[in-house]
C-alpha cells in the first residue's frame, strides 16, 4: 500500500492509517492483531460514531508538529498575500506597523507556508513567533 501511495504522491508521506467499520467487526480481536501491525493506527466507525474522537486527536496531535507561526510585514500592500494567509493558514491577529504596513501574525501548515515563499518571496518582511511569544 505505501509503494503506491509513494508512487501517486511522488514520493514518501508522512500517512496515519485509519481503519473503518469497526462496529461491523463481528470479531474484535482482530482489532488487537491490526494494532501490533499498525500501532500509530485509529479504528473508527463513521455510522456508530466510536473513536471518531480519537482520530481527531490524533490528526490535530499530528498536525501541531507540522505547524510553522510567523509574523509577517507586508512591503506593499499586497491582497494576494493577505487572501493566502485567510485561505491557507490561520490569521491569528492583524493590525499595521508603524509605517501603516500590514502586520499580521499567521499559523500556517507547513506545506503551506513553503508554497507561501515560493509565490510570494519579497513581497513581505517575516520573523517565527516563539512559543513563549508575548504576541498572539
Amino acid at each position: 500500500m505505501h509503494e503506491v501511495l509513494n508512487e501517486i504522491l511522488g514520493g514518501p508521506r508522512d500517512t496515519l492509517m485509519v481503519f473503518n467499520k469497526v462496529d461491523a467487526l463481528d470479531d474484535r480481536n482482530l482489532v488487537n492483531v491490526l494494532l501490533r501491525h499498525h500501532p500509530r493506527a485509529q479504528f473508527t466507525s463513521a455510522r456508530s460514531g466510536e473513536g471518531l474522537e480519537m482520530l481527531r486527536r490524533a490528526v490535530l496531535t499530528h498536525l501541531e508538529g507540522r505547524m510553522v507561526e510567523v509574523e509577517l510585514v507586508l512591503q506593499r500592500r499586497a491582497p494576494q498575500v493577505l487572501a493566502f494567509c485567510y485561505r491557507e493558514g490561520r490569521v491569528r491577529r492583524q493590525d499595521q506597523d508603524d509605517g501603516g504596513k500590514p502586520r499580521l501574525w499567521v499559523c500556517f501548515p507547513d506545506v503551506a507556508f513553503r508554497k507561501l515563499l515560493k509565490a510570494h518571496r519579497g513581497d513581505f518582511d517575516m520573523w517565527p513567533v516563539s512559543s513563549g511569544s508575548e504576541e498572539p
